[in-house]
Order: structure tokens, then sequence, then C-alpha cells
């Protein structure tokens, strides 16, 4: 009689590592044997990014290569290699365009929980100055999903306090635009460090999550969050001195306290950490915006853009590229981009605020009219002096205050009230 094997159980029936994979080598699908080189480059680049992922187990590049050529089982996989997830994949270059499928494979049952499809134009991987790779974009967008379906999985009983806090990231990886998603992701990391302190992603989270709730004016105590995410920043990077991502989120705590340089060099920090960290050059872009140095904001954010095209915020992202416009000046860029972050589907209230502003001065007052309506759905109750004061909470750069008081000219045009 056949045994029967759980998802993410092992042979001898103990439990797979959480983020535990193998890279199976990728399968040339040119017709030209001497591409090989191509598509084991990006096995090999891929094992190396994903190790990178904070709590991974990936199996080495030299055991993945034992299986190619071979026809292979994903089931049978993880039970010899102990693993919960297989990811395969195939290239196939045609002229100057090399497009790359890559599946997600549960281990326990052989399901399909992810295919990504690229297109990428040959010539810009060897040209690049940013040596944007197919494999570091794939395993950013893995990575992700990897969180995300652990988190799922953690729905079960008795979860531990790695399995909370990868359901408390589960939510924040959503792009949550909503009070009760974020309040619940907080939740959750505050559980989870009741179980384990000295979890340092679950204190990432919290100061993250907390971030959000300060941006989005959900707390009627805006100076007792932004403090909390403080806290929880610098113990993660007391507890994991390396993490990239705890660096990050301090100097967005750092950016929102007006410690403007302090942010700058601590952004600096977690990219010299990880180069490959977007939303780092975002937020980045977005701390120059608010040192009046908003010219400065277009080139790291179209980079965090390259660096991670399907990221989960990246309707932020978008924004910030659009609010860089709206302080210089170029409304048709800034409508732009605004645009494309509300067509995310996922909507941070600025995007609104500046739309409307972009539109009234040029004059378009049925779109500004509209624009002015989703604003105001999202922060019931808004007036410009209200609009004003979150201005001058953002920064006291006397070229931020200037550019920003068009901004205001601009909301006052679309309608917004005065008091």
């Amino acid at each position: 009689m056949r045994s029967r094997f759980f998802p993410g159980q092992r042979a001898d029936g103990t439990e797979a590592p959480r983020l535990s994979i193998v890279v199976l080598p990728f399968t040339n699908l040119s017709g030209d044997p001497s591409q090989d080189y191509f598509t084991d480059g990006i096995t090999e680049d891929l094992t190396t990014d994903l190790s990178r992922v904070a709590g991974s187990f990936v199996i080495s590049r030299n055991t993945a290569f034992t299986f190619k050529g071979k026809a292979v089982d994903a089931r049978q996989i993880g039970r010899e290699l102990g693993v919960r997830y297989v990811l395969e994949g195939s290239a196939r270059r045609m002229g100057r365009t090399v497009r790359v499928n890559a599946q997600l494979i549960d281990a326990g049952t052989g399901a399909h929980l992810w295919a990504e499809q690229m297109d990428v134009d040959y010539g810009t991987l060897a040209t690049s100055p940013d040596n944007l790779g197919i494999a570091n974009r794939l395993a950013r967008t893995l990575s992700v999903e990897l969180v995300n379906v652990e988190g799922r999985r953690a729905q079960g009983a008795n979860p531990d306090a790695v399995d909370v806090t990868m359901r408390g990231w589960s939510v924040l990886n959503g792009g949550p635009t909503n009070r009760d998603d974020v309040q619940r992701s907080v939740a959750l990391f505050e559980e989870a460090l009741r179980i384990d302190p000295d979890n340092s992603q679950a204190r990432v989270g919290l100061a993250q999550a907390l971030t959000l709730i300060y941006r989005n004016r959900w707390d009627p105590d805006p100076a007792g969050v932004l403090a909390r995410a403080d806290e929880a920043a610098t113990r993660a990077i007391a507890i994991a001195p390396n993490f990239s991502h705890a660096h990050y989120v301090k100097a967005e705590v750092l950016g929102l306290s007006h410690r403007f340089d302090a942010a700058l060099a601590t952004y600096d920090r977690a990219i010299a950490l990880d180069p490959n960290h977007a939303a780092a050059y975002v937020g980045r872009g977005r701390n120059l915006i608010a040192m009046g140095r908003a010219a400065e904001t277009v080139a790291p954010v179209e980079k965090a853009i390259r660096l991670s095209p399907r990221d989960p915020d990246l309707y932020v992202w978008y924004f910030v590229l659009c609010h860089a416009y709206t302080h210089l000046a170029r409304d048709a860029s800034a409508i732009e981009w605004c645009l494309k972050s509300t067509a995310t589907g996922k909507v941070f209230w600025g995007a609104y605020m500046d739309l409307a502003s972009a539109y009234a001065r040029r004059g378009q007052k049925a779109e500004a009219a509209a624009a002015m309506a989703e604003l105001l759905k999202l922060r019931p109750g808004l007036t410009l002096q209200q609009l004003a004061q979150d201005g001058s909470a953002h920064s006291d750069n006397p070229t931020f205050r200037k550019e920003f008081e068009r901004i205001l000219e601009g909301a006052r045009k679309a309608g917004l009230p005065e008091r």
C-alpha cells in the first residue's frame, strides 16, 4: 500500500520547513542546445535571489541540477528533498524577445499555486545600468506570493509566531486601502510579538502597518501612532541589524517625523543592504519631495517600478510619481500617473486630491469635480484648512510649502470647502 503524504510533509513524516523550495532547472524551449547557458543562468540566479528571502530554505543549485532534463513529479521531489514548494519554468528566445514562464507548485498536493509570464527585451538584459535581470524580477514577485501562501496555510489551529506573522504580511501584501484590513494586520503582528518578542519580521510589519495608519489619518492620536512605529522599527534593527526592510521602515518613520536627512541616510542603508529593495527607492523619492527636491524623485521611483513591475504597492508608487509632477507644476504628467494609480483598483486618497487639483488648474472642470467627489468619499468632511494642516505636518521646507500652496489653490478651484 502506498504511503499517504500530507501537504508540506517529508518522506519521514516530519514537517517541511516554511518557505522551503527547490528551483528546478528552467527548460530551454528555443530548440538550440547552445542556449542552455541562458536558462541555466536564470535558474542559478533565481536560486541565489530566493536564498536572500528572510526565513527561506532553498535547495542548492547543485542538487536542483541533478533533475535537469528529467521528467519529474513535484510531489515526489517534495518528499525526497523535504520542501513545500517546487518552482519550474521555461524560457524561449524569439529574436530580441525572451519569453519566460514560471509556475509555483505545492509539493504536497501537486496543485499549481501561482504562474507568471514575462516578455523581456534580450538586449536590455545586458545593457541595463540597473542590472534588472529576469531572475530578480521573478524572485521579488515570488517572495511575496510565498508569504501569502504561507499566510493562508497558517489559518489552522495553534499557529506559532512565524505563522501569525506571515498572516499579517499576507494582509499587507494585498495592498490594503481600508482601516479594517490594516488594523487586522496590526492585531496579527501584536499577537506574534506576544508569542515571540524577538520576532523582527513581526516588529517590522507592525511598524509598516502603523505608518499606513498615520498616512491615512485613521487614528485620532497620530503622534502616538508614529511613536509606536518608531519603537517597533528601532527594536527590529536592534534584533536584526542587517535586515534591509527594517531600515526601510525606520527611514519611513524618520521622514514622517521631518528628520529628512536622517531618513535619506537610512534609505541609503536599506539599499546598501539590498540594492534591489524597490520600496526603499520609492521612499527615498517621496522624502525628496518633502525636502523641496521633487525633480530628483522621478528617477528612483521609475527604477523601483522596473525592479518590481507587479508590486502590491504599485498604486502608491504611481501616486508618488504623480505627486512629484504635481509639485513640479507638470499637471499633464501628474494626471497620467494618478490615473494609473487609481486604475489599479487600490486607492490612496492623495491620488484623487492631486487629480482634482491638476484638472482644475487645467480648466477641466467636470473631471476636477469627479475627482473631488471621489476624494470626499475617502476623506469625508475634508476642508482646505485641514488639507493645509496636512501639508504643514508633512514638511516645513519653504520650497515644499510654496509648491503645496499651488496644490491647495487647485483644490480650491475644484470645489473643496474652505472650512
